[in-house]
C-alpha cells in the first residue's frame, strides 16, 4: 500500500456558555451549555471537495509539491495502486511532454488500458488506446502522486 499522507490539518473548536440568574425566592441558579468539534482534514481530499463545488475539475488532487514539472522527473517506475491492488507502471520518455507507459498487475482494472503517458503542467495524465484518458494524477509529495481513474477511482503512485 502506499505510504500515508502525514500532511494532515487539525483544528479544535469549542465554546462555552453561563447564564445566572437569582429566583424571587432568593436561589442563585447557573445554567453552562457548550460545544466542541475537533476536525482533521486531508488537504487532498479537501481541495477535491472545493474543487466539485465550484463546478472545476482538480483531476486528482489539486494540492501540488513543488516538484519539478518536467517529463524527465516522472521517467522510470512506480507502484500504483488501484481498487485496493498494488501494480507496477513504467513511464519511458519520449518526445515532447511524455512516453509510453506499462502497467503489470493491474488486468481487469481501469489502469490495464494504459499505453502512453502525457504531462500536462502539474498533472501526468494515463492514456489508453485512442487517446482515451484513463487517469489523471498530481503530485501531492516527493515520489508520491494521487489523483483518480475515469474521475472516480482513487489511484496512489509513489517510488
Amino acid at each position: 500500500m502506499p505510504p500515508p499522507f502525514n500532511g494532515r490539518i487539525s483544528r479544535d473548536y469549542s465554546s462555552s456558555k453561563t447564564k445566572s440568574w437569582v429566583s424571587s425566592d432568593g436561589t442563585i441558579h447557573k445554567k453552562s451549555s457548550g460545544t466542541s468539534v475537533n476536525m482533521s482534514v486531508d488537504p487532498n481530499a479537501a481541495a477535491d471537495m472545493v474543487a466539485e463545488l465550484l463546478g472545476t475539475t482538480s483531476g486528482g488532487n489539486s494540492y501540488t509539491h513543488n516538484a519539478a514539472a518536467s517529463p524527465q522527473s516522472y521517467v522510470g517506475k512506480w507502484s500504483i495502486s488501484i481498487s485496493g491492488r498494488e501494480c507496477s507502471l513504467t513511464l519511458r520518455q519520449g518526445q515532447g511532454s511524455g512516453g509510453s507507459a506499462t502497467v503489470f498487475g493491474c488486468l481487469n482494472t481501469e489502469l490495464s488500458d494504459v499505453r502512453r503517458w502525457s504531462l500536462r503542467g502539474y498533472e501526468l495524465v494515463l492514456i489508453g488506446m485512442f487517446d482515451k484518458q484513463i487517469a489523471s494524477l498530481r503530485v501531492t509529495q516527493p515520489n508520491r502522486m494521487d489523483g483518480s481513474a475515469h474521475g472516480k477511482t482513487r489511484v496512489t503512485a509513489w517510488r
